[in-house]
């Protein structure tokens, strides 16, 4: 039999029946291309009276053009409408139209219609509708008590150069910077970009800290606790303070790998327990026994005395710092903080009450290795005790008060 000829839209199978003459017996198969349909059988088979198929002798299958327009292409997450618009070729007056996801908005025109000459809109001919990225920053979120300012910032998307302020309800703490920043890369904190702010309980802030804790001091390691005895803090809020760092060594017991120490700070900075106890027992008594003098705020004098009690006592572990302080520095501490980083120390800072410059906090943090920094800031002395109360196992099995509920939210401390 004569080779097959291979017309607009076709093809065969295998490809000698096209090659030359076919012996006979041989059988071949039609394949059509997208936007073509096959008219006929869809094979033939050579025999002594020429090529025969179940339409006939010498009837031979063909691929003829689809009337109609071919299925439209889905990108940047957009849709169409009916569906029926993608999942194959339309008949003539088909009218689809484009549908955008968030961020994204339509071009100019937003529907197209099925002709004889092709898609055609307003536009022109086989001119499309697309969605492209909206220029900016996706709305902020309102969730766990926050609430943002202005209120233009959750209501859709912001231009950027927008800022953005956090602020948290009653019951919640931030976690994170005041405000964010819409960059041409995306919301822009001091922490880096999308990094967003959020509202969290004192039982999940206390999660957060007790991991992260958890991760810093995995091996041998030390905790030592710079804490503020200033004259603006007073006696019982100092107290709670005392009861947090007793909290958080309940819940990581010393040992022979692990020790803790505190240094007390006002105008002046003082070891009040050596950074290489190891007894549990030992380290609570010793904090029941700190006195509170009062005075003025000294950050500086506090974190170079850390930095020092850390290298004549830390046994060469890598140390967990935790500042506490509820004031702003007469001295300026950044130096004295990044001394302490470069060491290969990890520095928490918690700024208590909103006296406290958090930007500052923030500057002064370690960052960890997934980008957040370790820092937070708790409205009262109250809730930095909630928060340590959580290192406590027991309390955190039966909890006196039922936080309120904490949603997915599962990222660390500057989220």
């Amino acid at each position: 039999c004569a080779p097959l000829n291979i017309n607009i839209g076709s093809s065969w199978a295998p490809t000698s029946c096209v090659n030359g003459y076919n012996d006979y017996g041989t059988e071949c198969s039609i394949e059509c291309a997208g936007g073509y349909e096959r008219k006929g059988s869809v094979s033939i088979q050579c025999t002594t009276d020429g090529w025969n198929s179940t339409d006939g002798l010498s009837v031979i299958p063909s691929c003829q053009l689809i009337p109609g327009c071919a299925p439209l292409n889905t990108k940047n997450d957009s849709s169409w409408s009916p569906t029926s618009c993608v999942n194959g070729y339309n008949d003539y007056g088909t009218e689809c139209s484009i549908e955008c996801p968030d961020g994204y908005e339509s071009s100019e025109i937003s529907s197209i219609q099925c002709t004889p000459d092709g898609w055609n809109s307003t536009a022109g001919l086989d001119i499309f509708p697309s969605c492209t990225l909206i220029p900016g920053c996706f709305p902020m979120i309102i969730k766990n008590g926050s609430s943002w300012s202005p209120k233009s910032c959750v209501t859709g998307y912001n231009d950027i150069g927008t800022d953005c302020t956090i602020a948290c309800a009653d019951g919640y703490q931030r976690s994170g910077s005041v405000s964010v920043q819409c960059t041409a890369d995306g919301w822009n904190s001091t922490a880096g970009i999308n990094f967003i702010p959020s509202c969290k309980s004192p039982s999940c802030i206390g999660e957060d800290l007790k991991e992260t804790v958890e991760l810093s001091i995995s091996n041998p390691g030390n905790i030592l606790f710079v804490m503020d005895q200033s004259g603006s803090i007073g006696r019982s809020n100092y107290k709670m303070g005392l009861d947090f760092m007793k909290n958080v060594i309940n819940g990581f017991p010393l040992s022979a790998n692990r020790s803790a120490g505190v240094v007390l700070f006002d105008s002046t900075a003082v070891v009040a327990i050596p950074v290489n106890q190891n007894s549990t027992a030992s380290f609570l008594k010793g904090v029941d026994g700190l006195g509170y003098n009062g005075g003025g705020t000294d950050i500086t004098a506090a974190l170079l005395l850390a930095s020092q009690e850390i290298n004549d006592h830390g046994f060469g572990r890598h140390t967990f710092v935790i500042l506490i302080t509820d004031g702003i520095s007469k001295t300026d501490p950044t130096t004295a903080a990044q001394n302490l980083k470069d060491a290969g120390h990890t520095l928490f800072t918690i700024g208590v009450t909103q006296a406290v410059d958090m930007s500052l906090m923030e500057q002064w943090a370690s960052k960890g290795t997934n980008g957040y920094l370790y820092y937070l800031q708790a409205k009262t002395y109250a809730d930095l005790k909630a928060v340590g109360e959580y290192f406590i196992p027991h309390k955190r099995a039966i909890p006196t008060v039922q936080p309120p509920y904490i949603g997915e939210d599962n990222a660390k401390i500057s989220e």
